[in-house]
């Protein structure tokens, strides 16, 4: 039955993996199981644990890329087993300050972007309930990241105090007991130095024996990074985390107990944890800015009698975002008024943009340029454009945006709007782009010759080509460098067709 019911439940937590996920995700996340190693229990009667997924006998089964580990002090009462079958790993924290540590660090592909998902059970030994005030820790951080080959997720030091941080530590989410409720509290690492401060988190407190599922969504960048979770957008600022747990015990409510956000208040943007070295002298020992998130690590320490214990569930993951792009674009929406299209977008951040430009195609699908828009260059805040396609097809129209940094690097972005419009009078549209071309897009009723011709806010006819339509779209590119800047009248005449429009060179 408990294999059983674990099966379904990691069932619900890879549906729920693919429905939470960055705007540029990688396809396939680092996930780690237990399901590969040997069922075993290893204690600290006789000696301290220290065993690693490269030791020479594991008791751990290697991650996909990285190492796992388990370590405890000696004569502690710390105990741990692994169970292949349910797919678990059970920690009896010691009963003295020394550290019990289960941790994976050192994992590859990683980026600053990142949401690392666990499965935690807290629950008790025997009939005794555990101390008062003892605590969980899931740590989230690098472990490289201070040059050096040790630091608190793979040596004997507590990730409670800043001495062990040291630039390594993004985050530590707290479970803490009450023996007087039953019941833990949730918390996060605000700061460390000479002491920590954790501060407590609102959106409900945690039951014993139940299995939650905590998702940190980090964004250890310099800009704002948007994830879906349930069909909803959300904004992760820079240097900042989200926090979702769900009850994954108590299916029964129809629907299921929902995942919750929690904040501090009405805050959900969660600060990485300043931390600074006790000295002296002291020293800024906080997390650099786009260091990746390559380990975690959960911990205890002080389970008075070893009457509690944390059972982590497999299928632990971690999901990157290894995007380059400089433009996080959050929405691109498009209607037809008037025979009209009316296209927006909204961009979460942007990096070294210049401008968009905007593609359209018909049903064949060739997109080609029906013109611009400059963009806000760096900005770290929401940023909302607008552009209007007065001259759409009939029919069936299809728009995607390009974006092109101050380098000249593109990136066509994957979003495509579509717009049905009715059938089109004759119209007309110019735009000029940023290398002294000047696009012409007409669209005819008929096959036909016509005049186009440019002329200069005198009435002055400045340049003049004669050109042939199909019925249809229809689409020319002139390099007209030798004009000024400034505004030009449009016009075609022949076969029945005037057309005029202004349009803006650069």
């Amino acid at each position: 039955m408990r294999i059983k019911l674990l099966l379904s439940l990691f069932f619900l937590l890879s549906c729920k993996i693919a429905s939470a996920q960055w705007a540029n995700q990688v396809s396939t996340p680092w996930v780690y199981n237990f399901t590969s190693g040997t069922s075993a229990t290893i204690n600290t009667t006789s000696a301290a644990i220290d065993n690693s997924s490269t030791s020479g006998s594991p008791f751990l089964p290697a991650p996909p890329s990285g190492v796992s580990r388990v370590y405890a002090p000696i004569t502690t009462g710390s105990v741990y087993t692994l169970d292949k079958a349910a797919n678990t790993l059970v920690m009896v924290p010691s009963s003295t300050s020394g550290i019990s540590k289960f941790s994976v660090y050192d994992v590859t592909g990683s980026s600053p972007i990142v949401t690392a998902s666990i499965t935690l059970n807290m629950g008790r030994v025997g009939a005794t309930a555990p101390a008062n005030n003892l605590a969980y820790n899931w740590i989230l951080g690098n472990r490289g990241a201070n040059g050096k080959a040790s630091n608190l997720f793979n040596n004997a030091s507590s990730g409670f105090n800043a001495a062990g941080a040291d630039s390594s530590l993004f985050t530590s989410i707290r479970l803490i007991y009450s023996n007087t409720n039953d019941n833990y509290t949730a918390g996060y690492r605000s700061s460390g130095g000479s002491s920590n401060t954790h501060t407590t988190l609102n959106g409900g407190t945690l039951s014993p024996d139940v299995d939650y599922k905590l998702e940190a969504f980090i964004n250890n960048s310099t800009v704002s990074k948007t994830y879906t979770k349930n069909a909803t957008i959300y904004t992760v600022p820079a240097g900042t985390f989200h926090l979702w747990i769900t009850n994954l015990t108590d299916v029964s409510p129809d629907p299921p107990l929902p995942a919750v956000r929690y904040s501090v208040g009405a805050n959900f943007d969660l600060p990485k944890s300043v931390e600074t070295a006790p000295g002296p002298p002291t020293a800024n020992e906080t997390m650099p800015a786009d260091v990746s998130i390559n380990s975690f690590l959960v911990q205890a320490a002080s389970n008075t009698s070893n009457a509690g214990k944390i059972t982590i569930t497999g299928g632990m993951s971690l999901a990157y975002d290894l995007s380059t792009l400089p433009v996080t674009l959050t929405s691109f929406k498009g209607d037809e008024q008037n025979n009209v299209v009316n296209l927006n977008w909204r961009t979460a951040s942007e990096l070294n943009n210049d401008y968009f430009e905007l593609l359209r195609a018909g049903d064949d699908r060739n997109f080609a340029s029906i013109g611009k828009v400059y963009g806000n260059g760096t900005k770290n805040q929401n940023s909302d454009y607008y552009f209007k396609d007065k001259a759409p097809l009939a029919g069936n129209n299809y728009y995607k945006l390009k974006q092109v940094d101050f380098d000249g690097k593109t990136t066509i972005h994957d979003d495509i709007v579509f717009v049905k419009t009715l059938a089109n009078a004759a119209t007309l549209a110019v735009s000029s782009t940023k290398n002294a071309d000047v696009n012409v897009n007409i669209l005819a009723n008929n096959n036909s010759k016509a005049t186009l011709g440019f002329y200069n806010t005198n009435g002055q006819k400045v340049f003049e080509t004669n050109v042939v339509l199909s019925k249809g779209f229809n689409q020319f590119n002139y390099n007209v460098g030798t004009l000024n800047s400034g505004v030009y009248v449009a016009k075609v005449f022949g076969d029945g067709l005037q057309l005029v429009t202004k349009f803006l060179k650069d």
